[in-house]
């Protein structure tokens, strides 16, 4: 799992940096949706300011925490 977060670390750097083209983009996202347990993984980035630092940059440590923190609820 260790690897799967520092895969996941670098891909949401790499997409919140936003010097990817669309392709990139695309594949970036592909690739996080296959790693990550958490499928509401895009909010933390695009719809909240929760994990978002006084400067305006996206605190992915905090994004990781709370992506790898997620358990699914079992029916």
């Amino acid at each position: 799992m260790n690897n799967d977060r520092e895969v996941l670390r670098d891909s949401l750097i790499r997409l919140v940096s936003m010097d990817v083209s669309e392709k990139e983009e695309d594949g970036l996202i592909g690739q996080i949706n296959k790693i990550s347990p958490d499928p509401n993984w895009s909010d933390y980035i695009y719809q909240t300011d929760a994990f978002v630092s006084a400067d305006g940059a996206i605190n992915i440590d905090d994004v990781l925490d709370k992506i790898f923190a997620y358990r699914p609820i079992r029916l």
